[in-house]
């Protein structure tokens, strides 16, 4: 019987890939008023300032907006793209979301690291040592290349908008 020797470190890379490229994200809930949920209607006033989110209705339709603003029982903004402004029920609204591509660098490179850790260790237990190939590209390859992914896809922010009896309309 022949023994397994090395984890071949294709696999270290697949699998850095795929838990890059699904991104690491986190989620709140927002309600209109202060300590329903994770963020107010104010709390996102702030929060949004100046960013570029994306936008997602009720009925499927998704817009790049910025210059969010939420009052009581409406959510306005400029889409990015045309420059059109909206205003619309606050109910109207499933989901925000915006990304933060710095971050998500960072916790690819994070991620990258722990591969490359696990690769080597388990190359330098194998009872040939097959280290300088698969060494080196672990080494060199998979934390530059998990960052760059990171940072492409970067970090999720989601906010969703429950629907309950105080912020939806009737459909």
């Amino acid at each position: 019987m022949k023994p397994v020797h090395v984890i071949e470190p294709y696999f270290f890379l697949l699998a850095t890939i795929i838990i890059v490229m699904n991104g690491c994200g986190t989620s709140y809930t927002v309600s209109p008023s202060q300590g329903k949920g994770d963020y107010s209607y104010s709390d996102l006033n702030s929060e949004f300032l100046e960013k570029e989110v994306m936008i997602e209705l009720h009925d499927g339709r998704q817009m790049q907006a910025n210059q969010i603003w939420f009052e009581a029982d409406t959510v306005s903004w400029t889409e990015s793209t045309s420059g059109g402004h909206y205003r619309i029920a606050a109910g109207d609204v499933t989901r925000i979301s915006r990304r933060n591509h710095l971050l998500g660098g960072l916790e690819g490179l994070g991620g990258g690291l722990v591969a490359d850790a696990a690769l080597l260790a388990v190359v330098s237990s194998s009872p040939q040592h097959e280290f300088p190939v698969a060494g080196f590209f672990a080494l060199l390859g998979l934390p530059p290349l998990a960052a760059v992914l990171g940072a492409v896809g970067g970090h999720r922010y989601e906010y969703g908008f429950p629907v309950d009896s105080t912020n939806a309309r009737q459909r």
